[in-house]
């Protein structure tokens, strides 16, 4: 009596997530060009881990002065200090945005530059 292992569908390649790269997207021969766009993406993911440590940092001192608030009410330094800490953190977190923003369209811009072999400052 013969027995038949199931047939077996070719695998196919998970579709990476929308705006994902992964290594696989890459060429695999371990060019120079790879390796800079891997080099890139480490950058990016660093860069993103610290923007979103620095915004966690801000949120959960206004989330502490938040919960606190209801039990000091009646406290005016209390809501003095609240006021003054929270005005710092929202102030620190729209810098590291705007910082972020900046870098991201500086980026954009050199990128440019290096395909077009356009200099974006002389345009200015």
């Amino acid at each position: 009596m013969e027995t038949r292992s199931p047939a077996r569908e070719p695998q196919r390649e998970r579709e990476p997530e929308r705006g994902r790269v992964s290594t696989r997207d890459l060429a695999s021969d371990g060019s120079a060009a790879d390796l800079a766009a891997l080099s890139r993406l480490a950058g990016v993911g660093e860069l993103l881990a610290e923007v979103v440590h620095e915004l966690r940092n801000g949120l959960v001192s206004i989330k502490t002065f938040v919960q606190l608030l209801p039990e000091h009410r009646d406290d005016p330094e209390f809501e003095t200090r609240f006021r003054d800490v929270t005005d710092e953190e929202f102030a620190r977190i729209e810098r590291l945005l705007g910082a972020v923003l900046d870098q991201a369209s500086g980026t954009r811009r050199r990128g440019a530059a290096a395909h077009t072999g356009a200099d974006p400052g002389a345009a200015v």
